[in-house]
Order: C-alpha cells, then sequence, then structure tokens
C-alpha cells in the first residue's frame, strides 16, 4: 500500500486569478472530480495571498477553514514572501517564517487558522542553516518539506549515468545533527504526467510506504485548465496500475522508528533550484538595507519582498545591459583566435587555451589540474560544446583581461546560445575575477537535462585523498562538506567555497563585488586517467531543469578565483 499525501502550491505568481484557479479546484475535487476523498495541504507564500484579500481570496480561505475543523487539511506555507532561504541571511529568514502566524500589518496563520510554527515547506529550504545553525527547529518547526520537481525524476542526470541516490526512498528522514524531519515532496504539473515520468517516480520511491506530491496551481502552461483535475487523476490512475494507493493527511510522523540521516547537500541536488534574476540596481538596493545595523519590520518586509519579486518569470529583458559588461571602455591589445595567452596578475599567472580558462600559477607552481574550462548544454539527449568564436586582450580601468566569446546552435531550430567571459586581474589584487553574461535564445517548452556556461576544474585527486569544500555564507557558522572518490555532483549555497585537498588549498568567491549575495554552485567529481576531478559548474546545473527558467533571458554572474592567503582572499 502506498499512502498519498496531496497538496496543491499557490500564489507565487504575480496571476491574480490565481485563487480562483485554486477554488475551481477544490470544487471539482469536492463535488466529484475525484471518486475518493482527498485530504489536502496547502502551499502558499502568506503575504501574497492573505495580505489584500479579495471575496474570491475569502471564499477559499472560509472552505480552507472549515475543511481544516474537519481535520481533513493542514496548512504548510512557503514562507511570508516565498523567498529561496539559502537567499536569507539569518534574521531575515527568522522573521520570514514567524511573520507567516503573526505579523505587524495584517491577520496570518495564527489570526486566521489558529495555527502556530510547525511545518514548512519553502521555494528552497536551507538545510546547512539547520545543520549548522537549527534555525528552523529553534522558532518551533518540526518538519521541513524539500520541493523536488516531477521532472527531475524522469530525466537521466550526470549524463548517461544515474545517481545511485533515490529521493524518494526515504519519505521521511533527518540531517545530520538536528532532529527535524525532512520530507521530500514531488512538485507536479499537469504537462509532466506522462507514462515515463510515473515509471521514475515509482523508481524513485522504491519501496517506500508514502510519497508527498504537491500539485503545482502557478505553472504558467497549465493556467488555461488548471481547474481540471484531468491531470491529476490521470497521476494517480498511472500509481494504482503498478500500487494499491490511500490518501492521507499531510503529516510529518510516519510510522518508521528511526528515520535515517541524509546528506544534506545530496537531498538538495534533487530540489527546485529556486533561481532568481536580480539586475545591479536591485541587489545594491538589497545590499544597502542589509548595511543597516537596526531594520525596521517595514525596511524588512520591503527586502524580502524584492527578493521575492526577482523569480524566475522575471526575465532580464533584451534591451538591459549587465552594468559591469559595459562598464568603461575597453582598450584592446591583442586579438588571439586559439593557442594560449597568459595574464600576469600581481602574485599569480592564468592561462588560457583558445580563451578558456586552464590554470592559475603561483611562482612556477599550478594551482589548478590543467584541465581547460568548457561550456555545454544538453537538449534531448545531444550535447552541445560552446565553441571560442573570438579571444582578445584587453585593458580597462586598472583591469588586465580576456574576452572570450562562446557560442553554439541548440535545439530543433539551431537557436544561438552565446557566452561573453570577462577574466581578468583588477589593480593590485592577486585573485582572478570572471564575469559572465549568458545569452540564451527562445527555447521550446521542455526540458534543459544538463546545461553548464562555465565549468571549471579546480582540482584532482586520489582514493586515498581526503577533499573537503568549506562553504562560508554570510552571517552564518561554515559548513564543511567531504566529496568522496566516486562520480558524481554536489550542490551548495553560498559566498565562499574552499576547496582543500592535502596542501592544495583553491578559494572560490561568488559575486564578489557584493557583500551578502550567495549563490548556488554545483561541484562534479569526474574520474579520468586514473585520478579523480573536481568541476564546478558556474551558472549551470547537472539536474534537469526547466526551459522556462531559461528561455529567452540574459544571466550575469561574476566570481573570482585563487588560494588561500591571497590578497583579496579573505
Amino acid at each position: 500500500m502506498l499512502h498519498l499525501h496531496v497538496g496543491l502550491r499557490f500564489g507565487h505568481s504575480p496571476d491574480k486569478e490565481i485563487c480562483a484557479r485554486a477554488e475551481g479546484f477544490l470544487g471539482e475535487i469536492e463535488q466529484g472530480g475525484s471518486n475518493r476523498p482527498i485530504p489536502l495541504y496547502w502551499n502558499f507564500p502568506v503575504a501574497p495571498v492573505l495580505q489584500t484579500r479579495s471575496r474570491t481570496t475569502e471564499r477559499l480561505l472560509a472552505s480552507i477553514r472549515r475543511r481544516l475543523e474537519r481535520g481533513q487539511d493542514r496548512v504548510v506555507p512557503s514562507g511570508f514572501f516565498g523567498v529561496p532561504h539559502p537567499l536569507l541571511l539569518p534574521e531575515e529568514q527568522k522573521r520570514d517564517l514567524l511573520w507567516c502566524y503573526r505579523n505587524p500589518w495584517f491577520p496570518a496563520l495564527k489570526n486566521l487558522f489558529g495555527l502556530s510554527p510547525d511545518s514548512v515547506l519553502p521555494v528552497l529550504p536551507d538545510l546547512l542553516s539547520e545543520t549548522t545553525d537549527a534555525l528552523y527547529s529553534r522558532l518551533g518547526f518540526n518538519t521541513i518539506g524539500v520541493p523536488i520537481p516531477l521532472y527531475s525524476l524522469s530525466s537521466r542526470p550526470f549524463g548517461s549515468r544515474r545517481t545511485a541516490f533515490k529521493p524518494l526512498s526515504i519519505p521521511v528522514c533527518t540531517i545530520p545533527d538536528s532532529e527535524i524531519r525532512i520530507l521530500p515532496v514531488v512538485v507536479a504539473r499537469a504537462r509532466d504526467v506522462s507514462t515515463e515520468a510515473i515509471r521514475e517516480l515509482l523508481s524513485s520511491c522504491g519501496k517506500a510506504d508514502s510519497l508527498h506530491i504537491l500539485f503545482d496551481l502557478d505553472d504558467p502552461a497549465g493556467a488555461d485548465n488548471i481547474s481540471d483535475t484531468a491531470g491529476m487523476e490521470k497521476l494517480f490512475a498511472m500509481i494504482s496500475r503498478q500500487r494499491a494507493i490511500e490518501f492521507l493527511p499531510f503529516s510529518g510522523n510516519n510510522q518508521l522508528a528511526a528515520p535515517a540521516a541524509v546528506n544534506p547537500s545530496e537531498l538538495l541536488m534533487f530540489a527546485e533550484a529556486g533561481e532568481r534574476t536580480y539586475d545591479h540596481s536591485v541587489w545594491a538596493q538589497i545590499e544597502s538595507l542589509r548595511r543597516k545595523k537596526r531594520k525596521s519590520n517595514l525596511q524588512t518586509q520591503q527586502l524580502l519582498k524584492t527578493l521575492a519579486a526577482a523569480g524566475p518569470e522575471a526575465a532580464i529583458s533584451k534591451s538591459e545591459s549587465p552594468k559591469q559588461s559595459t562598464k568603461g571602455v575597453l582598450q584592446i591589445t591583442n586579438i588571439s583566435m586559439a593557442g594560449s595567452v597568459t595574464l600576469i596578475g600581481a602574485e599569480v599567472q592564468a592561462t588560457f587555451a583558445d580563451g578558456r580558462l586552464s590554470n592559475l600559477i603561483d611562482r612556477g607552481v599550478r594551482i589548478l589540474p590543467g584541465e581547460a574550462a568548457r561550456s555545454y548544454f544538453t537538449l534531448a539527449t545531444k550535447k552541445e560544446f560552446l565553441q571560442t568564436d573570438s579571444a582578445f586582450s584587453f585593458e580597462r580601468e586598472g583591469q588586465v583581461g580576456l574576452r572570450s566569446i562562446l557560442s553554439a546552435r541548440i535545439g530543433r531550430e539551431r537557436r544561438i546560445i552565446q557566452v561573453i567571459l570577462d577574466t581578468y586581474f583588477a589593480n593590485d589584487q592577486s585573485n582572478l575575477t570572471l564575469e559572465m553574461t549568458v545569452n540564451y535564445p527562445p527555447l521550446d517548452d521542455g526540458i534543459v537535462p544538463e546545461s553548464a556556461p562555465l565549468e571549471l576544474c579546480l582540482c584532482s585527486f586520489s582514493d586515498d585523498d581526503n577533499l573537503h569544500i568549506e562553504t562560508e555564507i554570510p552571517g552564518r557558522c561554515v559548513y564543511l562538506e567531504t566529496v568522496a572518490a566516486r562520480a558524481g555532483p554536489v550542490r551548495l549555497y553560498g559566498k565562499r567555497f574552499t576547496i582543500t585537498n592535502g596542501s592544495g588549498v583553491v578559494v572560490l568567491e561568488a559575486a564578489p563585488q557584493y557583500g551578502t549575495r550567495t549563490e548556488q554552485i554545483e561541484f562534479r567529481v569526474e574520474k579520468k586517467r586514473g585520478r579523480y576531478l573536481l568541476w564546478a559548474n558556474l551558472g549551470g546545473s547537472y539536474l534537469p531543469r526547466s526551459t522556462m527558467l531559461l528561455s529567452g533571458r540574459r544571466q550575469f554572474l561574476s566570481y573570482s578565483l585563487g588560494r588561500a592567503g591571497m590578497r583579496n582572499s579573505g
């Protein structure tokens, strides 16, 4: 028997009719859209749904309250504004969670439903903050949901290799140094329901006796017929052909006597990335607010609202140009289409092969393994490597660097994807700065199995070596991840990543121009000629992503790279 815990997600999109669609969806369930009673858990950001309530919203809330009183349903919020939690500083995250229940502006979950902190299902949870600081459990939460898109289970991650870890095989788990329960939750869109998807879903479940499913009503592709429960009934019918099912209310209290412990970074590999696109003026505003030693509730509310506003649907228009990529006037000093180029910094040298970083050299000692950086994207089953269109040395306002323009034609219509790389030493700084602009073409609705705008090889090691990645997050403890000598990825969120392998130390910093901005970086181990190489995927993912996160967008990213002890390594 497979126990299904079914939920509805809504309120994360700017669609003003989303509550009407949620009300219609519920109406079909209650009036015979399903031939079996289905307890639901409701997942939404509190402020967008509750702060300004229309008549439709009031009717929906009345229906939810009635079902809660009958003991059928649960409300499991996604936060105050629905911000991915790894983007928040500790005090911001605390308020994002507690304001769901009580806040200074409007009646919230405590006032409307009599609820207290218990369970939370964010757009993206910060499991590392729970491991290092017990941030959720100290606020009274005992269960954290981790959203896992259904499409991420139906594609082959990491090229042709499958990960051995099955994220749904442990219906309730724990993470190191915490007693809080972790629930993997499958996020399903109507368009993703297929025979292959359900086969992969059940394979990922293994012999687990329960499964949490969250239907995404915010999916823009399903807006025309979202009130129709056909997609949900289709999924239930497909599952029931292989396993008997029973609907149960949301609960972190599984019957397992001792939930298994999992590595949080391994579980987060399957989570929704929670990507956000911020232009520089917006992030400058965020940094300005964060520099205030004492922020009012209203200022923190504005900060959370600003962070939530730049969701995946808020693409940067084609006419916008990232500030850093156009700052100053480039003085071209040399054009080199092929061969090797060397940049001289204050303490180290950077070498390039065909416009791609290959090594850093400190007084004759090579810091990196010497593998040239690479860029590639996989659509369907075809991997497209970007080729160097041009590369030239430049000088700009104290910067000495190399600009490389890479491109490839991808997809059935062979549209051009372009990556512009500015790699330079600035003034007397020793670290190498990498600035990257990625221009994505319009993409058909579907899945990108693998994407790597820029993949850097940071170190090599053997079976006997101990490789560690120390992740620093502003305002929080340092998290240490041990990387095993086996092929596979690790997803980490942080500001500064220190990779230690024996006596070798490499430091990678995200968004060095901002003091508090964190980024998602995925690392991958690859075996080559008897040794293991650690690659860092800057701006991409080794797991499937929806094309709607990338289609027609311009993405700007910046990093610094060096070794410990250099002048701007901290």
